[in-house]
């Protein structure tokens, strides 16, 4: 279970008064199965900051998740159920017969997996992406697959980066080639899949910042009770 950085590859400065917005952007290939690609940043004032993805391919679907620095501890936090550090889907606008007529998300990226114009039956799904109200700090962002999630984030609670995540696609017993993220075969070729991903405020890159090796945690155990917690949720919704 490696993890790999990937350095930011263009910023775009555009000068707002004392305020300097900058779009980050990244061009790669996530090549690798259970990989977690990180992206430093520095917001260097409060406020909006645009966080998005695109992951080119049709029927590929990704996952983004933010994680702030707390300067006491060092590590890098995750908070519950504050939208700040949520990034689900990116918005779509759809008619009164929910289709969606542009085929782009707020964001203006394409949507996949099926998607055909006007066609009520095959919507598509939109890529990770959102607006959200961040404080002055360093931010950690984690891009990986759809059902790679943050262990805090399964059981509904706040954490921090080291806790790891979990493969929630192998805990549900799918382990087929073709089922990983980076390789998912949808009328296209069992290869790596490039995508594209931005961050938009006003941000810098962080050009050295230590981040613990071992940040998967596998176990049945863990799984075990992750599940059980689950299935006692669902029981009580019921």
């Amino acid at each position: 279970m490696k993890i790999k950085e990937f350095a930011v590859a263009a910023i775009l400065g555009l000068s707002m008064g004392s305020v300097q917005a900058n779009v980050m952007e990244f061009n790669g290939t996530y090549a690798s199965d259970e990989d977690l690609d990180l992206y430093r940043f520095d917001l260097l004032s409060d406020g909006q900051v645009k966080i998005w993805s695109d992951t080119l391919t049709d029927g590929l679907r990704s996952k983004l998740t933010l994680f702030r620095k707390n300067e006491d501890t060092g590590a890098y936090e995750w908070k519950s159920g504050i939208g700040g550090y949520e990034i689900l889907n990116a918005t779509e606008d759809r008619n009164d017969n929910g289709v969606t007529l542009s085929g782009v998300n707020e964001f203006n990226v394409p949507l996949k997996n099926g998607w055909v114009f006007n066609d009520p039956d095959k919507l598509g799904f939109s890529d990770a992406g959102g607006t959200l109200n961040l404080t002055i700090g360093s931010y950690l962002l984690v891009h990986t697959g759809f059902f790679d999630m943050f262990l805090g984030e399964i059981e509904g609670r706040d954490g921090t980066f080291d806790e790891g995540f979990l493969d929630m696609w192998s805990d549900f017993g799918f382990e087929e080639t073709n089922s990983r993220w980076s390789t998912f075969e949808f009328r296209t070729s069992d290869a790596p899949h490039a995508y594209k991903l931005f961050v938009d405020g006003d941000v810098a890159p962080v050009s050295s910042v230590p981040v613990p090796g071992a940040v998967w945690l596998f176990g049945s155990a863990l799984a075990g009770l992750t599940m059980t917690a689950r299935r006692k949720k669902l029981a009580i919704a019921g």
